[in-house]
């Protein structure tokens, strides 16, 4: 996805993640999703009590407002997938590789979704991300 431009107005409203914001994607989680490193899941945030969303808003926040985000959240780990049935796995062609954060993929999810809900009107996709366009049925020929 790219981003067009995120126009500062002159108010931080546009940046601020309120609490509300950070309890519906913590309620929009999968059960038992865990991250990385296995240090935390899912469903640790969706039994968590409503004061985790504050201290949660405050940090995305803060993230959002100064455009800075913490190393150790960058970090990832790669898994090899194949991409067939048939294919030599022998050959490193025929592996396509994800990317799972490594600090925590539930954080990074809650701010994936809250980030998509604020400025979802501002993103645009490429034609060539077929799997990425909502509501867009693709066959194969």
């Amino acid at each position: 996805m790219i981003l067009r431009s995120l126009s500062y107005t002159g108010t931080k409203d546009n940046f601020v993640v309120n609490v509300n914001d950070i309890w519906n994607a913590i309620r929009g989680l999968k059960c038992s999703k865990s991250d990385a490193n296995g240090r935390l899941s899912s469903d640790n945030f969706t039994c968590a009590s409503k004061e985790l969303s504050v201290y949660l808003s405050l940090v995305f926040s803060a993230l959002r407002i100064h455009g800075h985000v913490p190393s150790d959240i960058l970090v990832s780990r790669l898994i090899p997938i194949p991409k067939g049935m048939n294919t030599n796995i022998t050959d490193s062609a025929n592996y396509h590789a994800i990317a799972l954060i490594a600090l925590s993929s539930v954080f990074a999810k809650v701010f994936d979704v809250i980030f998509l809900q604020k400025f979802s009107g501002q993103l645009c996709t490429s034609e060539m991300q077929y799997g990425f366009i909502p509501r867009l049925c693709v066959t194969w020929s």
